[in-house]
């Protein structure tokens, strides 16, 4: 990045270093009210500063200009020109004093510097030259640089990892020491792809929504696209591929049982009675959900007249606490799609009701998530289009009456699409394609499918099967795109479908290393990008057995930046609420007694905190070196015979 004499803005985080004026420049001689005049003009001063390159992870040397807080003017060796940065750890600095800093941040915001102590230069800096010397490379600063990165990180310093390390810094020179290092050490494909990915998601910018967003507005521009260059034939054949993609993975999605359905007509009576031996078990065993299994249900699960829906509920509150929870979210964010198993229960795995309940949770999880209408996308003269459209159409007329009346599921008219559209009518059909309102619908019923609402966050493993789908969809889209090449207009998919998928590839690599997702979240009236991060110590034997930490991280329209710090521990739940605004901590004060009585019922005990100090998540601090040390020189030893 570029530094000029240019102080940096202040930042709201209690990381932040404010900006302050030279006491020589007339910013300093203004009123104390004026502080945003003051920044300004302090960004007049040193006219003989130029702009100088700085890296992650470089070595800097020069004389402390002005020290105030945590933030330091330095003027640099030996070129003379003046930075403004903030300052990490301890530092026991004076004005006039020279010393030695390491580049930590250089966003095009914030320049962070971390002090060198003097006692450490020296036999820091005679490793570093020894190692370089053994690896037959040259005493450049920038070499050197990486060197220290390489420590930092507790790396070797063998004379194979400095000339590998060297060749990538050639390579790829305008990324980060910090970058090529993490990335070698864990084995990441260094690539120039993975380099842009690797650092989105460090600093936050990589947003999975986006790719989603992208690729479904290809998809509603497409037919029409089609439409206009091609014979109609090209145009049915694409839609239905697409359409055949939200019919696809049904196995995967929750049942869609009847309101009325009752226990008895999918379970004979000897494994119903099983049922409600294992809820008298949870009874006597004291279960924090006990109090809402009564007599009556159990006599009503043994006769069979218990509702489906009812009885889901029932198994998944009473039999899915930590022991699930835990199996679920293993599963999720490593990648594996083991299914849940009777011993995952909190029953003896030859407790013959164990499997039952196992397969019943699996084959008929709870439908949480309502079905979208089109009255939620289309407005009444849009409708009105539509049935236009569809008019030559055999067509029920309750369903023309839900279409008027803005009723119709959106997953059912396309269905019914699919199902009706004819080739010996190629005109209305063409019409109906290409037209603004069947774009719509497609579109939505895509993002729909590629992202989570807060609904079926709810049923077990939505994050695991939202990867497998996007994952199988966008190979598919990929098929289309191979097999309609001389469909020329579907090549406006290839670039953002590509895309997807290399980030999805990168994610799989990047969670051997660090517990991580991102989850596309579709609320009522916005969407938002939610991180999911699990602060388990990696070298712990069982690092969620005895309960775990998770961080989630919203960017909302309305409430802004919120992290979420979530500790489980049995059934306690330990939760600190950060928010960017004073509002917004606010509201989510005001409103916490519902989510703490919501919690309750579910026989959990919620001990929540919220405070206005929000700070950007860091990816390499908070997973992927949570135990690297700043100001630590280790031991290390390399072979000049190598």
């Amino acid at each position: 990045m570029e530094i000029s004499q240019t102080p940096l803005s202040s930042n709201k985080t209690s990381k932040s270093r404010t900006a302050f004026p030279s006491a020589s420049s007339p910013a300093a001689r203004l009123q104390e009210g004026s502080k945003a005049a003051k920044l300004q003009e302090a960004s007049r001063i040193s006219p003989e500063t130029a702009p100088v390159e700085l890296k992650k992870g470089q070595m800097l040397r020069g004389k402390i200009v002005d020290l105030r807080y945590n933030s330091v003017r330095i003027r640099l060796e030996p070129g003379q020109q003046i930075i403004t940065a903030g300052l990490e750890g301890d530092f026991p600095l004076a004005i006039g004093e020279t010393a030695q800093f390491q580049v930590l941040q250089d966003s095009s915001d914030r320049l962070v510097l971390k002090y060198i102590p003097a006692n450490m230069q020296a036999a820091t800096e005679t490793m570093i030259e020894k190692a370089l010397l053994a690896s037959k490379l040259p005493l450049t600063d920038s070499n050197k640089a990486l060197v220290m990165t390489l420590l930092d990180y507790k790396m070797s310093i063998d004379k194979q990892t400095l000339q590998t390390m060297v060749k990538l810094s050639h390579q790829y020179h305008d990324t980060s020491f910090l970058t090529l290092v993490l990335m070698h050490k864990y084995n990441l494909p260094v690539t120039k792809g993975n380099i842009a990915r690797f650092e989105a998601y460090t600093n936050g910018t990589n947003q999975l929504l986006t790719q989603v967003n992208a690729v479904t507005k290809n998809i509603a521009e497409l037919l029409p696209s089609i439409g206009e260059a091609n014979a109609s034939d090209a145009l049915f054949q694409v839609n239905d591929t697409l359409l055949s993609l939200l019919e696809e993975n049904a196995d995967t999605k929750a049942f869609d049982f009847p309101a009325q359905t009752t226990l008895g007509s999918i379970l004979p009576e000897e494994d119903r009675l099983l049922l409600g031996e294992a809820l008298k078990q949870q009874i006597e065993a004291g279960s924090p959900v006990s109090a809402a299994i009564s007599d009556n249900i159990i006599d009503k699960i043994a006769d069979g007249t218990l509702p489906l829906s009812d009885t889901i509920a029932l198994l998944t509150d009473t039999f899915m606490p930590e022991q699930v929870s835990l199996h679920t979210l293993k599963n999720e964010m490593n990648g594996q799609a083991g299914p849940l198993h009777a011993n995952s229960l909190p029953l003896p795995e030859s407790d013959p009701a164990a499997a039952i309940i196992a397969i019943l949770i699996k084959k008929y999880p709870m439908v949480t998530d309502s079905p979208k209408e089109i009255r939620d996308l289309l407005n009444a003269q849009e409708r009105e289009n539509l049935l236009t459209y569809v008019g030559s159409y055999p067509m029920a007329d309750d369903l023309r009456e839900q279409i008027a009346a803005g009723t119709a599921r959106i997953q059912d008219l396309l269905q019914w699409i699919k199902s009706s559209l004819s080739p010996t009518n190629p005109h209305a059909a063409k019409e109906l394609l290409q037209s603004p309102e069947y774009s719509k619908l497609l579109a939505e019923a895509f993002r729909d499918k590629w992202t989570l609402t807060p609904e079926k966050l709810r049923t077990k493993d939505s994050v695991l099967r939202l990867y497998e789908d996007l994952e199988e969809d966008l190979k598919k889209l990929d098929h289309l795109l191979e097999t309609g090449k001389e469909v020329t207009e579907t090549s406006r998919l290839q670039e953002p479908v590509k895309s997807m998928q290399e980030n999805l590839t990168f994610l799989k690599d990047l969670n051997q290393i660090a517990a991580y997702l991102p989850l596309p979240i579709q609320f009522k009236n916005q969407d938002a990008q939610c991180d999911l991060y699990v602060l388990a110590r990696k070298k712990a034997a069982h690092p969620l057995k005895d309960g775990f930490t998770l961080l989630l991280h919203l960017d909302m329209t309305h409430l802004g930046m919120l992290n979420i710090h979530v500790r489980l521990e049995q059934k306690q739940i330990l939760a600190k609420f950060y928010t960017e605004k004073p509002e917004s901590r606010q509201l989510l004060s005001d409103h916490m007694s519902a989510l703490t009585d919501a919690l309750q019922k579910k026989g959990y005990r919620l001990h929540a905190e919220v405070t206005d100090t929000y700070e950007q998540p860091d990816l390499v601090k908070d997973l992927i070196e949570p135990d690297t040390e700043d100001s630590d020189i280790r031991r290390y030893t390399f072979d000049v015979r190598t």
